[in-house]
């Protein structure tokens, strides 16, 4: 029996993953990725462009406020106009700063034989 990865392509998936690194909640991702995919990709530009401004309108709410990617996506809230006082301030810009990289952990020795033998059957 082999194993089947699936994988996405990688132009796609690099600009998904700068969205996702710009948008201020990080919460179902997959549903996110879906939705990316489903979007016309001549609009995937505009959305990583209304992302900007729009990260200045929700700096000051609580992440539970501001939409999740997928419902920002699916509702072509990229086309909403942003309001007056962020489009004009110079001062609201937010510079970005990614999230440093998790820490990766090891897989304990016994657990990697277990899975080798496993494999093998």
């Amino acid at each position: 029996m082999s194993a089947q990865l699936f994988l996405v392509a990688p132009a796609e998936n690099h600009e998904f993953e700068q969205f996702w690194a710009l948008y201020p909640r990080r919460e179902a991702k997959k549903d996110a990725r879906k939705a990316w995919g489903q979007m016309d990709p001549k609009d995937q530009p505009l959305a990583m462009q209304a992302i900007m401004g729009w990260r200045r309108v929700w700096r000051d709410r609580e992440t539970c406020y501001i939409p999740l990617a997928a419902t920002w996506l699916r509702g072509e809230r990229y086309h909403d106009e942003l309001p007056r006082e962020i489009k004009t301030s110079a001062a609201a810009h937010i510079p970005f700063t990614p999230d440093p990289a998790p820490e990766r952990t090891r897989m304990p020795p016994d657990f990697a034989v277990k899975l080798a033998q496993r494999m093998k059957t």
